[in-house]
């Protein structure tokens, strides 16, 4: 055998029977292989140790995996990338005589795509018994009450092939948690995947960037208490052949019976800034636009503007949003799940189109991400609704660049000069950012952050230059202390801030956009009164004590430029 190997001959097969795959098919996904009883090669069955010898490449993945048909026949599927190989040959040939060896026989034989290779060697995993699975899920459990305990945003998990690491990012930041063993990542992803998501996976495959959002029941580590939380799970394969997890927390603040004022407050915005907002909100017809990065509170934000102003009309507000999927529950709103992936789903086009006629009073569109759903915004604010939307935009002015280039990017009619310039159709804009919020129980004076020698180079520029241009209120900027104390669980920091920018567009801001003069328009906005910038806002939090220059300057660009 060993001989025949060498000289790259192919394994002898057993003819097919009809209606069998023929031995160059290859299968793309896992709903194509036919049925079969049993994967032999999976860890646990019969043939898994004689076969993972043979067929397992350096990083630990299979290049082939062989299914048990029933009766001792079995079928062979082999990695489509090894097609018309040397390996090929000899993967094969070592595989036939080991079936023949342990009394199988060979009915056919095919080739399939890797995701489907590692599905079949994970197999054991989906079939867990019982207490297995409870088991994995109680730990998951226990992962997110800890990340919840710590005021954590998201858990990372990479399983590699040194080990799985877990991390938590807390407050902005990333931090080490945990490691695991290798698989320990793969085997919990695919027990939430499968048997918790909204999906409902049937087949798990880690192959695939996949996204699915699930709630649990945990209890809170520091608290004891139990709490119902959303989450988002996303997976991607990350090289070399390693997997990767991400599960945002969907916590919120409660608004219940706040003021709006009281509710953007506590958020972190300024004085002048919600007076702003007030009366952006209380126009009643526009679009009011939110941007932001990824995680940096555009949702919590509108949510916390809709159930405000619902309180505040009694619950007489009909609010409908349409959300892929509806990341937080807004109270008193009709929220329209919108489901782009299901082809039995609910798509945007549908949901927009059936929000104009559902007689609402604000309208919530998601997020505005390419021409039909900005024209759902235009044609909303324009027909004499309120309308929230988010956008990802670096800026509050550079939202009007961002919604009007958006269809010139798709090679569609992007909105024109004078629908953006229209009174009508701009009621605000607003763009925020999270900054760390320093612990008030811990936080350093500039002298004893200056004896502990914990002033970066940057930031003693930035002092030296604030000095020589008039100064700061040194007394009052506060510094993180790296040690914490147990009021911030060691770390120095409790919670984040919004930095935020708050745009109302008056009439010769309007003026300058009809002609495309957006630079100008930003001036022009930054001259006024309530023309603050995200720099602007950050140093004031840096004089207030609030937040750390070191802090500021990892969030925001520019705040320790002169």
């Amino acid at each position: 055998m060993a001989d025949a190997a060498a000289a790259g001959q192919a394994a002898p097969s057993v003819a097919p029977a009809a209606g069998t795959p023929g031995r160059g098919e290859v299968f793309r996904r896992r709903a194509e292989v036919p049925p079969f009883k049993n994967v032999l090669s999976a860890e646990g069955e019969p043939l898994y140790e004689a076969i993972s010898e043979i067929s397992r490449r350096a990083d630990g993945e299979p290049e082939a995996a062989v299914l048990d048909l029933g009766g001792r026949g079995c079928a062979m599927l082999v990695d489509s990338e090894l097609n018309g190989t040397a390996r090929e040959a000899d993967l094969r040939l070592r595989i036939f005589a080991l079936l023949l060896s342990q009394g199988y026989q060979l009915r056919w034989s095919a080739y399939a795509d890797r995701g489907i290779l590692n599905t079949l060697a994970e197999r054991h995993v989906q079939e867990l018994d019982q207490v297995e699975q409870t088991e994995v899920m109680r730990e998951f459990d226990r992962l997110i009450g800890r990340a919840m305990s710590e005021g954590a945003s998201d858990i990372h998990l990479t399983d590699r092939a040194e080990g799985t690491e877990v991390a938590l990012r807390i407050h902005g930041y990333l931090e080490h948690y945990a490691d695991w063993p290798t698989g320990r990542g793969k085997t919990m992803a695919n027990a939430v995947y499968r048997a918790f998501g909204e999906a409902k996976a049937a087949t798990f495959n880690l192959g695939i960037i996949a996204t699915t959002n699930m709630e649990r029941q945990v209890r809170v580590s520091n608290t004891g208490q139990t709490e119902r939380v959303r989450l988002r799970y996303t997976q991607s394969p990350i090289n070399p052949n390693e997997f990767y997890m991400n599960v945002r927390l969907l916590r919120s603040f409660d608004f219940t019976g706040m003021t709006l004022e009281r509710a953007l407050q506590r958020l972190g915005y300024l004085p002048e800034q919600v007076a702003i907002v007030r009366e952006i909100v209380a126009r009643p017809e526009g679009a009011t636009l939110v941007a932001g990065e990824t995680g940096s509170g555009k949702s919590t934000l509108i949510k916390a503007m809709l159930e405000c102003l619902n309180d505040e009309a009694g619950g007489r507000l009909n609010i409908i949003t349409a959300e892929d999927p509806p990341e937080y529950v807004i109270k008193g709103a009709r929220q329209i799940p919108v489901d782009e992936a299901n082809e039995a789903g609910i798509t945007f086009n549908k949901a927009l189109a059936v929000m104009m006629r559902l007689d609402g009073d604000i309208l919530m569109p998601g997020e505005i991400r390419d021409q039909t759903s900005i024209n759902a915004v235009a044609d909303g604010a324009l027909s004499g609704h309120r309308v929230m939307a988010t956008v990802h935009a670096a800026s509050a002015v550079g939202i009007i660049k961002r919604i009007g280039t958006i269809g010139a990017k798709l090679a569609m009619n992007p909105l024109d000069q004078e629908t953006l310039a229209s009174p009508r159709f701009l009621s605000g804009l607003i763009h925020q950012s999270l900054l760390p919020r320093l612990c008030d129980a811990c936080a350093l004076t500039l002298e004893e952050a200056r004896a502990r020698n914990l002033i970066t180079p940057r930031v003693e520029r930035w002092l030296d230059a604030s000095e020589s241009e008039g100064g700061l209120p040194e007394d009052a900027l506060r510094f993180r202390n790296p040690e914490g104390c147990s009021a911030c669980s060691g770390r120095g920091l409790s919670g984040r801030t919004a930095c935020a920018e708050v745009l109302s567009p008056d009439e010769t801001f309007l003026d300058l956009i009809r002609v495309g003069k957006l630079k100008e328009a930003e001036e022009h906005w930054a001259a006024t009164d309530a023309g603050m910038s995200a720099i602007q806002v950050a140093r004031h939090k840096i004089r207030q004590g609030i937040v750390s220059p070191e802090d500021a300057a990892n969030f925001v660009s520019k705040v320790l430029e002169s």
